[in-house]
Formats: C-alpha cells, structure tokens, sequence
C-alpha cells in the first residue's frame, strides 16, 4: 500500500487504484489511535457516509475497526451531509466523526476526513498528528485484520434540521416567492427538501435523489453544471438554490436565471444579517471578496482575513466574536452555528433574505451597490502546470519582487497565501499555487470586468507557464 496524504480534507483519492479497503483500515486505525492517546475512548466517534460508490462498505468497516479497539462508534443511517454529522458531534458530545465523502471531487473519487470534537474542520496539528499515525502502522500493521460492524444505524438528522430552522427563524412573506432546489444527487435533499416542506415554502426539485455518479459529472454547484437550474429560474421565475455532493458548498441563481457567484451571496448575507440587528464581525480567506471589509467598516464591525481553507475560519470562530465566516469556493456558516461550512444553512438564508425583504436578489444587490457606493467584480483562473513549474512559481514568488510588474502603487503586500498585491484603489490580485493539484490559481478584484481581466493576464504573464 502506498503513502497516505491525510490534511484537513482528510484522505482522498480514486477508487480501486489508491482509496481501497486496505487504507481505509489503516487510516481508521489512526484517527482511533489518535483519539485514545487524547483520552477520548470513552466517548462515541460518529461514523458517516454521504452517496458516493462504497460508502456503506467502507463506513462498516471503519466503525468495526473502531470497535475493535475499544472505541465507541455510531454508524449514521443513510447518506449525510457533513455539517449535519458536524453537528451531531456538537449535539452528542462525542469525540468526533470519520466522514467518507469526496465533497465536488468527480464521481470516481472517495475519501474519508477526521472530524474533531468542536464540529469544524481538523486544524494542522491534529492531522499532522494522524498522518504520523498512518506513516507508523504502514510500517507495522500494513494489512490489518478486517472487522466489519455489525450494530444498527442511527438516524440524527431531526437534531440538526430542528437546529438549522431555529437559526433561520420565520421566513416572513413567502408570497411570490418559489425556489427551485437542485441537489445534484447529493446528500443534501434529505435535508433541504423537509426544511423547505415545514417551512411552508412553494418548491421543486432537480436531482434530487443520492446518485453514486451524480449524473455523470463532478457535484460542484457553479454556473458550467447548473444549467438546468438557471434554465429553468430563467423560464419559470424560480429562486434557485444547490448543493454539491456532501452539501457543505451552495450555489445560488436570482429569479431570472443569474448565477450568484459566492461572492455576492456572501456580501449580501452578511449586510442582511446585520440590518437585521445581529451583531458581530466577518472572516474570510485571503481569495474572498473585499466587500465584505466595506460592509463590516460601515458597520463598525471586525474584519478577519485567513489563508485560504475553512480549517482557519473555524478557528476563528471558536476564538472571536465572528457573525459570518465564508470563502469565495462556496463555504459559509454563522454565529451559533458549528464552525463547519454548510450549505443546507446557505441556502435557507437566502431563502429568508429574499422572502422577508420581498425583493429579488438582484434588487438587494443594487440596493447594497448604492449604499456602499461601489461595487466589486472578481474571478477566478485555475492555470494548470506541472510540478516542476509549479515549483519554479513557487521559488520565484518568494526571491523576486513582482509587485512593479502590474503597473499599480501597491498598498499592501500579503503572503500568508500564496501573494497577494493590494493596490491602492482597493482592487488586488492573489497568485496562490495549489498545495493539492499541479495548478496556480488566479485572483482578482476590481472595479470593472475590463481591470479584472487586465489584473488576471498580467499575473497570468508573470507565471510563464
């Protein structure tokens, strides 16, 4: 068997060629291994699927080597969402949970992530340390005993959905308002659609139903694999709403068939939620918006800037007075929630946003244009690379001064992530190179598309790719 990565997304990888049932007793065998040495046997360790090939095959065999050791497992029933399983851990009190699920990745990928007892994302160190775990029993358990669970599933999900409608709350006017969900054979219907149900919310769905394939395409909710959605917001007058495979990340389209990039969503939130009467200040990483800085400056609220990963975000939320935490891939959660990214939560927001103002995102948003003033365009471009060139970026970024090369007065310059060059009129570019993939990603941020562009091939150029 060969060399597991285990970071903060966990372990994943292709089925049959390097996910397989060997490493997954291994790697289960380390995050037990882990738990005990942190005194946590005594308490129950959640085990989860979502509706990817195996799930359930890999997710008895990894409770059944929890139980061996000593450990306490409880097997979820059915496909799950993970902040539904985060919360759980939360609710129960347990010690954590091993989720098996690949999140967007295409539908030939599994995986398996470590959960810890907060409900977030694993920080570095504990990953750090089951990585170390694994590395051990490859040299000394390569091929342990298989031990298939036995006990009976349990369903938690009514825990979560009773959380996740406290923290919406009454949807106000629901005349007019329909939406049109997509949950792009995911785990994420089976929680979307009973919220929506209770809620009293007039709605259709699309790809409802768990599909190990998900249609034949990656489940990442962005404009290229929602057509049908937005072709239909756009015929019928539908709010659209998504979630991607594990429902952890939204998508979202305005009535009229707009794609609302996160970035939008999460701005728009934040400002919803803080005229409201909620209180508190925002966290996002290095690549997402600065309008949600504008926002939070108006209102006289903390802005946190993270590297990328919502492992970062969530610490911030345990540590600070944070009322929103998002990312621009798709990620979001909110004070009194757990610090995990969820989608489910996303979606019901935006459903209270658009129902209790009576008005069409798109109308929020120029209502927010007009009191801040200004508006910010972004995007994003993925150039793909080898790993020798990726390297090359990487030992050039850090021995040369790029900053002169984009023409602008740079006001700040930031490398918790990668680089980013914040200009002095407030647009800014980050060039991050991938810590998974051989790619360098782009970011830019300005006032226009055109300067958008402009900041993306200039950086585009520099790379040399």
């Amino acid at each position: 068997m060969s060399a597991v990565r285990f970071g903060t997304d966990g372990w994943r990888g292709v089925i049959a060629d390097d996910f397989t049932f060997d490493g997954v007793l291994v790697v289960s065998r380390a995050i037990g291994r882990y738990l005990l040495d942190h005194g946590m046997g005594g308490r129950e360790v959640l085990v989860a699927r979502d509706a990817r090939f195996l799930g359930d095959a890999f997710s008895r065999l990894c409770a059944g080597e929890l139980s061996s050791m000593g450990l306490e497992p409880v097997l979820l029933e059915g496909v799950s969402a993970t902040p539904a399983c985060a919360h759980a851990i939360v609710s129960r009190r347990a010690a954590g949970a091993v989720m098996f699920t690949a999140s967007h990745n295409p539908p030939h990928y599994q995986g398996m992530k470590f959960i810890p007892h907060y409900g977030g994302p694993a920080f570095s160190e504990i990953t750090s340390e089951i990585e170390r775990n694994i590395a051990d029993l490859l040299v000394s358990e390569p091929r342990p005993k298989r031990r298939p669970f036995e006990g009976e599933e349990v369903d938690l999900s009514q825990a979560y959905l009773d959380h996740v409608r406290s923290l919406v709350g009454d949807l106000g006017r629901l005349d007019g308002v329909r939406v049109a969900y997509d949950g792009m054979h995911g785990s994420g219907g089976r929680y979307v659609k009973p919220l929506l149900q209770s809620l009293g919310v007039d709605f259709v769905c699309l790809r409802e139903r768990p599909d190990p394939t998900f249609g034949g395409v990656s489940p990442e909710p962005k404009a290229e694999t929602l057509r049908d959605l937005i072709s239909l917001c756009e015929r019928d007058g539908y709010l659209g709403l998504a979630t991607d495979g594990d429902a952890d990340r939204f998508g979202v389209v305005d009535i009229g068939g707009v794609f609302f990039p996160a970035n939008r969503v999460l701005a728009l939130l934040y400002w919803y939620l803080l005229r409201e009467g909620k209180r508190g200040g925002v966290a996002r990483t290095v690549s997402t918006t600065h309008m949600l800085d504008a926002i939070a400056s108006r209102r006289s609220q903390r802005c946190f800037e993270t590297p990328v990963g919502f492992k970062h975000l969530a610490k911030l939320m345990l540590a600070e007075d944070v009322l929103l935490a998002g990312e621009e891939s798709g990620g979001m959660s909110v004070k009194g929630h757990v610090p995990e990214k969820d989608g489910v939560l996303a979606c019901l927001l935006v459903v209270k946003m658009v129902s209790s103002t009576g008005m069409s995102l798109s109308a929020l948003w120029e209502e927010l244009v007009e009191e801040l003033g200004f508006q910010l365009y972004s995007r994003r471009r993925d150039v793909e690379c080898s790993s020798e060139e990726k390297a090359r970026i990487l030992a050039r970024m850090e021995g040369e001064d790029l900053s002169s090369r984009f023409g602008l007065p740079v006001s700040k310059e930031l490398r918790v992530d990668g680089l980013k060059l914040v200009f002095e009129d407030g647009s800014w570019v980050l060039i991050r190179p991938s810590g998974t993939e051989d790619m360098v990603r782009i970011y830019a941020e300005a006032f226009s598309p055109s300067q958008v562009d402009q900041l993306i091939a200039r950086a585009e150029g520099l790379l040399e790719v």
